[in-house]
Protein backbone atom coordinates (compact mmCIF):
# COMPACT_ATOMS: atom_id res chain seq x y z
CA UNK A 1 0.00 0.00 0.00
CA UNK A 2 1.56 3.59 -0.64
CA UNK A 3 0.07 6.63 0.54
CA UNK A 4 0.14 9.76 -1.14
CA UNK A 5 1.97 12.54 -0.26
CA UNK A 6 2.03 16.28 -0.58
CA UNK A 7 5.24 17.65 1.17
CA UNK A 8 8.63 16.59 -0.33
CA UNK A 9 10.36 13.14 0.28
CA UNK A 10 13.85 11.80 0.68
CA UNK A 11 14.79 10.75 -3.07
CA UNK A 12 15.39 7.07 -3.34
CA UNK A 13 18.95 5.55 -4.94
CA UNK A 14 16.75 3.61 -7.38
CA UNK A 15 15.22 5.34 -10.63
CA UNK A 16 14.02 4.78 -14.03
CA UNK A 17 14.09 7.50 -16.81
CA UNK A 18 12.32 6.93 -20.24
CA UNK A 19 10.33 9.17 -23.22
CA UNK A 20 6.77 8.51 -23.85
CA UNK A 21 4.68 11.04 -25.98
CA UNK A 22 2.28 11.68 -23.63
CA UNK A 23 1.11 14.50 -21.53
CA UNK A 24 1.44 14.86 -17.60
CA UNK A 25 -2.62 15.27 -17.72
CA UNK A 26 -2.94 11.70 -19.24
CA UNK A 27 -0.12 10.70 -16.89
CA UNK A 28 -2.62 12.00 -14.08
CA UNK A 29 -5.40 10.23 -14.95
CA UNK A 30 -3.05 6.78 -15.08
CA UNK A 31 -2.16 7.58 -11.50
CA UNK A 32 -5.75 7.84 -10.67
CA UNK A 33 -6.64 4.91 -12.30
CA UNK A 34 -3.75 2.93 -10.50
CA UNK A 35 -3.33 3.84 -6.99
CA UNK A 36 -5.96 4.16 -4.04
CA UNK A 37 -6.42 7.94 -3.33
CA UNK A 38 -8.42 9.58 -1.08
CA UNK A 39 -8.58 12.33 -3.95
CA UNK A 40 -8.28 12.55 -7.36
CA UNK A 41 -4.60 13.79 -8.48
CA UNK A 42 -4.98 16.72 -10.39
CA UNK A 43 -2.54 18.50 -13.23
CA UNK A 44 -2.00 22.48 -12.86
CA UNK A 45 0.91 22.22 -15.52
CA UNK A 46 1.23 20.49 -18.44
CA UNK A 47 5.31 21.41 -17.91
CA UNK A 48 5.75 19.40 -15.13
CA UNK A 49 3.83 16.79 -13.31
CA UNK A 50 5.42 15.02 -9.81
CA UNK A 51 3.53 12.88 -7.45
CA UNK A 52 4.75 11.38 -4.04
CA UNK A 53 3.87 8.30 -2.61
CA UNK A 54 5.02 6.53 0.74
CA UNK A 55 5.43 2.66 1.15
CA UNK A 56 3.11 2.10 4.35
CA UNK A 57 5.31 -1.60 4.88
CA UNK A 58 8.50 -0.02 4.14
CA UNK A 59 8.33 3.45 4.86
CA UNK A 60 10.03 3.78 0.93
CA UNK A 61 9.51 7.02 -0.84
CA UNK A 62 8.03 6.79 -4.66
CA UNK A 63 8.14 9.49 -6.43
CA UNK A 64 6.35 9.78 -10.28
CA UNK A 65 7.46 12.71 -12.42
CA UNK A 66 6.13 13.33 -16.10
CA UNK A 67 7.93 16.31 -18.15
CA UNK A 68 6.15 18.28 -20.85
CA UNK A 69 8.06 16.20 -23.22
CA UNK A 70 6.58 13.32 -22.08
CA UNK A 71 9.95 11.92 -20.14
CA UNK A 72 8.95 9.75 -16.93
CA UNK A 73 11.48 9.45 -13.86
CA UNK A 74 10.26 6.60 -11.65
CA UNK A 75 12.33 6.81 -8.28
CA UNK A 76 11.92 3.86 -5.99
CA UNK A 77 14.52 1.50 -4.59
CA UNK A 78 12.20 -1.73 -5.57
CA UNK A 79 13.51 -2.90 -8.83
CA UNK A 80 10.55 -5.18 -9.29
CA UNK A 81 8.07 -1.94 -8.40
CA UNK A 82 9.40 -0.04 -10.77
CA UNK A 83 9.72 -2.78 -13.68
CA UNK A 84 5.88 -3.57 -12.87
CA UNK A 85 5.09 0.47 -12.93
CA UNK A 86 6.73 0.55 -16.00
CA UNK A 87 4.66 -2.12 -17.55
CA UNK A 88 1.86 -0.74 -16.49
CA UNK A 89 2.26 2.48 -18.24
CA UNK A 90 3.20 0.81 -21.82
CA UNK A 91 -0.08 -1.50 -21.03
CA UNK A 92 -2.72 1.80 -20.29
CA UNK A 93 -0.81 3.86 -22.83
CA UNK A 94 -0.79 1.30 -25.83
CA UNK A 95 3.28 1.84 -26.06
CA UNK A 96 4.82 -0.85 -27.36
CA UNK A 97 8.42 0.30 -27.00
CA UNK A 98 10.52 1.64 -24.24
CA UNK A 99 13.99 1.95 -23.59
CA UNK A 100 15.27 2.75 -20.02
CA UNK A 101 18.29 3.79 -18.25
CA UNK A 102 18.26 3.11 -14.32
CA UNK A 103 20.41 3.35 -11.62
CA UNK A 104 19.72 0.68 -8.97
CA UNK A 105 22.65 0.86 -6.39
CA UNK A 106 21.43 -2.42 -4.38
CA UNK A 107 20.68 -4.34 -7.67
CA UNK A 108 23.82 -3.78 -8.80
CA UNK A 109 25.87 -4.52 -5.89
CA UNK A 110 24.18 -7.94 -5.31
CA UNK A 111 24.85 -8.25 -9.43
CA UNK A 112 28.66 -7.65 -8.73
CA UNK A 113 28.35 -10.22 -5.75
CA UNK A 114 26.97 -12.69 -8.16
CA UNK A 115 29.76 -12.65 -11.29
CA UNK A 116 32.73 -12.29 -8.13
CA UNK A 117 30.92 -15.81 -7.05
CA UNK A 118 30.78 -16.97 -10.50
CA UNK A 119 34.49 -16.03 -11.93
CA UNK A 120 35.48 -17.93 -8.77
CA UNK A 121 33.50 -20.99 -9.27
CA UNK A 122 34.43 -21.12 -13.19
CA UNK A 123 37.95 -21.05 -12.14
CA UNK A 124 37.46 -24.20 -9.67
CA UNK A 125 35.50 -26.13 -11.81
CA UNK A 126 38.64 -25.94 -14.59
CA UNK A 127 40.86 -26.48 -11.64
CA UNK A 128 39.04 -29.94 -10.69
CA UNK A 129 38.35 -30.47 -13.94
CA UNK A 130 42.20 -30.58 -15.04
CA UNK A 131 42.64 -32.44 -11.98
CA UNK A 132 40.95 -35.36 -12.58
CA UNK A 133 41.85 -35.23 -15.98
CA UNK A 134 45.04 -35.79 -15.05
CA UNK A 135 44.43 -38.59 -11.78
CA UNK A 136 42.28 -40.52 -14.80
CA UNK A 137 45.73 -40.20 -16.86
CA UNK A 138 47.70 -41.75 -13.77
CA UNK A 139 45.13 -44.73 -13.17
CA UNK A 140 44.97 -45.86 -16.99
CA UNK A 141 49.43 -45.66 -16.71
CA UNK A 142 48.89 -47.56 -12.92
CA UNK A 143 46.58 -50.40 -14.54
CA UNK A 144 49.22 -50.76 -17.95
CA UNK A 145 52.27 -51.12 -15.34
CA UNK A 146 50.05 -53.52 -12.98
CA UNK A 147 49.15 -55.68 -16.00
CA UNK A 148 52.92 -55.53 -16.85
CA UNK A 149 53.71 -56.46 -13.60
CA UNK A 150 51.12 -59.88 -13.49
CA UNK A 151 52.50 -60.69 -16.93
CA UNK A 152 56.23 -61.31 -15.29
CA UNK A 153 54.71 -62.77 -12.28
CA UNK A 154 55.52 -59.55 -9.90
CA UNK A 155 52.51 -59.74 -7.71
CA UNK A 156 53.94 -57.77 -4.89
CA UNK A 157 54.65 -55.11 -7.44
CA UNK A 158 51.07 -55.23 -8.96
CA UNK A 159 49.52 -55.04 -5.60
CA UNK A 160 51.54 -51.93 -5.16
CA UNK A 161 50.19 -50.78 -8.37
CA UNK A 162 46.46 -51.31 -7.61
CA UNK A 163 46.78 -49.77 -4.30
CA UNK A 164 47.93 -46.83 -5.61
CA UNK A 165 44.95 -46.92 -8.63
CA UNK A 166 42.75 -47.57 -5.61
CA UNK A 167 44.23 -44.51 -3.38
CA UNK A 168 43.74 -42.51 -7.01
CA UNK A 169 39.98 -43.39 -7.64
CA UNK A 170 39.30 -42.40 -4.11
CA UNK A 171 40.70 -38.57 -4.51
CA UNK A 172 38.65 -38.62 -7.49
CA UNK A 173 35.35 -39.41 -5.90
CA UNK A 174 36.42 -36.68 -3.42
CA UNK A 175 37.25 -34.78 -5.97
CA UNK A 176 34.20 -35.47 -8.41
CA UNK A 177 31.63 -34.87 -5.34
CA UNK A 178 33.04 -31.09 -4.88
CA UNK A 179 32.45 -30.43 -8.56
CA UNK A 180 28.77 -31.91 -8.07
CA UNK A 181 28.37 -29.59 -5.10
CA UNK A 182 30.33 -27.08 -7.69
CA UNK A 183 27.96 -27.51 -9.80
CA UNK A 184 24.77 -26.81 -7.78
CA UNK A 185 26.38 -23.66 -6.59
CA UNK A 186 26.84 -22.61 -10.02
CA UNK A 187 22.94 -23.23 -10.66
CA UNK A 188 22.05 -20.93 -7.54
CA UNK A 189 23.89 -18.31 -8.91
CA UNK A 190 22.67 -18.48 -12.40
CA UNK A 191 19.09 -18.42 -10.76
CA UNK A 192 19.55 -15.27 -8.79
CA UNK A 193 21.31 -13.37 -11.89
CA UNK A 194 18.41 -14.78 -14.06
CA UNK A 195 16.03 -13.28 -11.58
CA UNK A 196 18.17 -9.94 -12.01
CA UNK A 197 18.33 -9.79 -15.84
CA UNK A 198 14.66 -10.64 -15.71
CA UNK A 199 13.74 -7.42 -13.54
CA UNK A 200 16.23 -5.30 -16.06
CA UNK A 201 14.25 -6.22 -18.87
CA UNK A 202 10.64 -5.70 -17.36
CA UNK A 203 12.43 -1.97 -17.70
CA UNK A 204 11.72 -2.28 -20.89
CA UNK A 205 9.42 -2.65 -22.91
CA UNK A 206 9.17 -4.49 -26.90
CA UNK A 207 12.13 -4.65 -28.73
CA UNK A 208 14.71 -3.16 -26.29
CA UNK A 209 13.69 -5.71 -23.19
CA UNK A 210 14.17 -8.56 -26.20
CA UNK A 211 17.36 -6.95 -26.82
CA UNK A 212 18.42 -6.88 -23.13
CA UNK A 213 18.12 -10.25 -22.36
CA UNK A 214 20.07 -11.48 -26.07
CA UNK A 215 23.16 -9.11 -25.20
CA UNK A 216 23.30 -10.07 -21.15
CA UNK A 217 23.03 -14.08 -22.56
CA UNK A 218 25.70 -13.70 -25.03
CA UNK A 219 27.81 -12.11 -22.18
CA UNK A 220 27.28 -14.78 -19.87
CA UNK A 221 27.93 -17.41 -22.35
CA UNK A 222 31.64 -15.70 -23.55
CA UNK A 223 31.97 -14.88 -19.53
CA UNK A 224 32.01 -11.25 -20.25
CA UNK A 225 30.45 -10.70 -16.85
CA UNK A 226 31.67 -7.07 -16.45
CA UNK A 227 29.49 -6.23 -19.05
CA UNK A 228 26.27 -6.92 -17.57
CA UNK A 229 26.47 -4.13 -15.01
CA UNK A 230 26.09 -1.98 -18.19
CA UNK A 231 23.63 -3.67 -19.81
CA UNK A 232 21.49 -3.84 -17.14
CA UNK A 233 21.30 -0.49 -16.00
CA UNK A 234 21.49 1.49 -20.07
CA UNK A 235 20.37 -1.31 -22.30
CA UNK A 236 21.36 -2.20 -25.76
Amino acid sequence: MYAFKTEKLQQPEGKAVFQTYERPSRFALWINNNFLLDDEILCEDELMLTVNFICLRTNESLILEMDGSGKVIIQNNDIELVGNIIQSIAESFGITEIQTTAQFPRQIAQLNDITEKLQEMYIMRDRLSATIAERSNSIKEMLVRAEDARTINQFRLMNKYYQKMHTLNQTIIAEHKIRCKNHDELLKLFRNLNKIIEQGSRLRVGVPASQLISACRNAIVEEHFDMLQKIILYGV
